[in-house]
């Protein structure tokens, strides 16, 4: 427990130092937490607008969301390594860290977030239940999936989905679901180019940052997984494939493989007498591991201080509402919960859309499109880089068209 808390702790720490929010959704649950009437109006499901409803308008209080949610969820991860394992099983919870969408997924402090532990408990129901020949936890997990569903996230409507190629009773479940709902909903699971948190570039998404991981060493290795048979890994990591959001719920799965493969490689030292040069190395061969762990949270939780925003782009957004005189600002996509969250007006939101704006009414306008604006005065650039990886300009449009 204590080793799971320090390792949760650690990127914690750094997104305490880190001056303002990571990633954009987070700056709207933040300013609805803060009751700002100038943020367009979502459907949040029940419990969750309950929740960020009740959060006090503080950094530091919402910041925190972050770290209990990262230390429980990661405790259910070691709770499902001990279902296979009493002894090692608790290094599950270790090595899910080596999966760097494990921290990535949990840095965004939105409604997502607030359903992953549940639908993690779910997953460890839907296991035990297949380890004592038993139906009963099969259909807690699916209440725990139409819960978190129904009044925390609606995505949760992935694990009926996966459910499905293993129980009956899910795909009774999931197209009840589906007839209320509209089967039109499972489009939401598919990817898309519009966001980078969704993209689907397939077998490419492999290599990102958000993702798995994989161009960063270990983390292919939790497919281990497969050797014991834990098939319900699979329809998880073709989910992701499709859709790069959904890297986080193959996490825990690559943790509990990484387990698997640690413990009985330890086992085989053990059986076989094999011993390592080092006699260090041999004493202490799972204590290896669990540094690597920590060697590998704390390159993330340094890498979270870099992070956009940079401080560039606050300032840019900060400066732009100013010279708004609270009045619409026109701006690149990226950029509009930054406003928002600055105290200013766009109708133009979201995060993370691979090109910036290219047109511009009589109002300011921030982007990082380099193309002139005729009629536009350019009242400030910023030469650090932004989102979309050029100068960050702020016009006063309001004479041009």
């Amino acid at each position: 427990m204590l080793v799971l808390g320090l390792l949760s702790l650690m990127p914690f720490v750094a997104y305490l130092l880190f001056p303002t929010l990571l990633s954009a959704d987070s700056f709207y649950f933040y300013s609805f937490s803060c009751g700002q009437d100038n943020i367009p109006t979502i459907n949040i499901p029940l419990f969750s607008e309950a929740f960020f409803k009740g959060l006090p308008c503080d950094l530091f209080a919402f910041k925190s969301i972050f770290f209990v949610v990262l230390f429980i969820s990661s405790i259910i991860v070691a709770k499902t390594g001990e279902l296979y394992d009493k002894t090692y099983g608790w290094l599950a919870g270790v090595f899910v860290f080596i999966s760097i969408a494990w921290v990535h997924g949990h840095v965004g402090i939105e409604d997502d977030l607030l359903g992953f532990p549940v639908l993690f408990l779910a997953n460890y129901l839907f296991l035990k239940s297949g380890i004592e020949k038993s139906s009963r936890g099969k259909v807690l997990a699916a209440a725990l999936v139409v819960f978190t569903g129904a009044l925390l996230w609606k995505g949760a409507l992935l694990y009926l989905v996966v459910y499905t190629f293993f129980s009956v009773l899910a795909i009774i479940i999931l197209y009840t679901s589906f007839f209320y709902i509209g089967f039109g909903a499972i489009k939401g699971l598919l990817g898309n180019d519009f966001s980078q948190e969704n993209m689907n570039a397939f077998f490419l998404s492999l290599l990102g940052s958000k993702t798995l991981g994989f161009g960063h060493g270990i983390g292919l290795l939790g497919m281990y997984i497969l050797t014991k048979r834990i098939w319900l890994v699979i329809p998880f990591f073709v989910a992701m494939l499709l859709n790069a959001k959904w890297a986080i719920h193959v996490s825990p799965f690559l943790g509990l493989g990484l387990m698997f493969l640690v413990a009985d490689l330890d086992k085989m030292r053990i059986r076989k007498g094999i011993v390592f040069k080092e006699a260090w190395a041999n004493k202490h061969f799972v204590k290896i591991f669990i540094v690597m762990a920590f060697i590998s949270t704390a390159a993330l939780s340094v890498g979270l201080l870099f992070q956009n925003p940079n401080a560039s782009q606050m300032e840019a957004v900060q400066f732009a509402v100013d010279q708004s005189g609270g009045k619409l600002i026109d701006n690149d996509w990226s950029y509009g919960y930054y406003i928002m969250f600055s105290g200013g007006f766009t109708d133009t939101f979201g995060g993370g859309q691979p090109t910036f704006t290219e047109s511009f009414n009589e109002q300011i306008l921030l982007t990082e499109n380099p193309e002139a604006f005729e009629g536009c005065i350019l009242l400030k650039e910023w030469k650090e880089k932004g989102f979309y990886g050029n100068d960050i300009r702020v016009f006063d449009c309001r004479g041009g068209e």
